[in-house]
């Protein structure tokens, strides 16, 4: 079998009995100026929001929901700013760390720095949370190429909660870069539109609580006969019961998700596959309580669409506006290892279709899309 087929392999099964409820979505922003603006600009578009090891949950527009979506409340920690769609971050009992995924900056050749916030006070987190920097070295990354204009070269973390801690403590992350070599040009319209080659996803690890990162492994890089729009991208990253890894990636506007797994703490990978899943944006993995997985991911209608546009169908600023048509859908592994999948919409004209998505009871998840939310009830006895 060639690498083309091999990647082509699907490895889903598309049901519709995963659920048993979707709630109404509910619009958390307080203006149409906030709908219409983009996160770490005041704004909810392709805003994130993060979860407290106690269930706490914190939006942009200052918003929060101490009990999984049921009531919304005003926060009072401010965090709106930093929820942008490249967000990384890292919450146990012990540190609080939030990566800027998109603030790369190169020192000199494969050394870089982005902007982080942090704290080590368990007690109170969000009160003593300070600016930092982190600094990642990748010797391969080596020059960076130059930005063009709304482009994708360089080094970018992704999230959000997408850092595994390991058995030894260490920190792992996954990026999606371009190493100094790697020059496969982009093969659709919508593509060459986001950046001028193919992007690879890799695994960075920290040993010192995220202040220094080092490459570890690459999980998946673009060849010349793959039939992937933008190489692999937007990654998720999870650790499952068994202890192997599991990432799986975005290619493109066009090309499907894909994934791949490590069995030796991320050092190397299997040979990427084809998930099933159709074409799809920002993939989210969550660890269900009974270690089966739930995966969220978007995927923007009409076919190829990049940026939904503040006209006609797609007010985005507007209280109620439809800002395009993606979908957001929910797929769930009930063996726990991420290689049989029941799929299923959840949502349709969700804007940006980025999802954050976390249990906050057993068998109910939350699920946030630019300035909404909703619960989804998932059916306990799948198989």
């Amino acid at each position: 079998m060639n690498s083309v087929d091999l990647r082509a392999r699907r490895i889903s099964e598309h049901k519709t009995e995963i659920i048993t409820k979707v709630e109404d979505k509910r619009d958390y922003s307080d203006t149409d100026e906030q709908r219409s603006v983009k996160a770490g600009a005041g704004g909810t578009k392709w805003s994130r929001c993060v979860m407290s090891p106690e269930g706490v949950i914190y939006f942009a527009a200052n918003k929060m929901t101490p009990d999984g979506g049921k009531t919304l409340e005003q926060s009072p920690h401010g965090l709106g700013g930093r929820l942008g769609p490249e967000l990384n971050y890292y919450w146990d009992d012990n540190l609080f760390l939030m990566i800027d995924g998109v603030s790369c900056r190169q020192e000199e050749r494969g050394l870089y720095r982005f902007d982080t916030w942090r704290t080590e006070n368990a007690k109170s987190p969000l009160e003593s949370l300070k600016s930092d920097k982190a600094w990642l070295h990748v010797p391969e990354a080596g020059n960076q190429i130059p930005q063009t204009e709304g482009g994708w070269e360089g080094l970018f973390f992704f999230g959000p909660d997408n850092m595994v801690r390991m058995p030894d403590g260490t920190l792992l992350a996954p990026m999606g870069v371009h190493f100094e070599n790697d020059r496969i040009p982009t093969t659709d319209y919508q593509s060459k539109r986001e950046t001028n080659y193919k992007l690879r996803t890799i695994i960075v690890q920290s040993e010192d609580e995220g202040f220094n990162w080092k490459y570890l492994s690459t999980v998946a890089r673009p060849r010349e006969d793959d039939p992937v729009g933008e190489g692999f991208n937007e990654p998720a990253l999870l650790r499952l019961r068994s202890g192997n890894l599991l990432c799986i990636m975005r290619t493109g506007h066009y090309s499907p998700l894909y994934c791949a797994w490590s069995g030796d703490e991320g050092k190397t990978w299997s040979n990427p596959v084809y998930t099933g899943f159709e074409r799809g944006c920002a993939p989210c993995l969550v660890k269900l309580k009974t270690e089966a997985l739930a995966l969220t991911y978007g995927q923007r209608f009409p076919v190829g669409l990049s940026v939904p546009r503040l006209q006609k169908t797609f007010d985005w600023g507007k209280k109620g506006g439809s800002a395009g048509y993606g979908l957001v859908r929910l797929a769930i592994n009930p063996d726990g290892e991420g290689r049989r999948w029941h799929d299923s919409a959840i949502g349709s004209k969700m804007g940006s279709c980025y999802t954050t998505t976390y249990e906050v009871e057993p068998n109910v998840l939350f699920c946030q899309v630019d300035h909404w939310c909703f619960r989804v009830e998932l059916n306990a006895n799948l198989e």
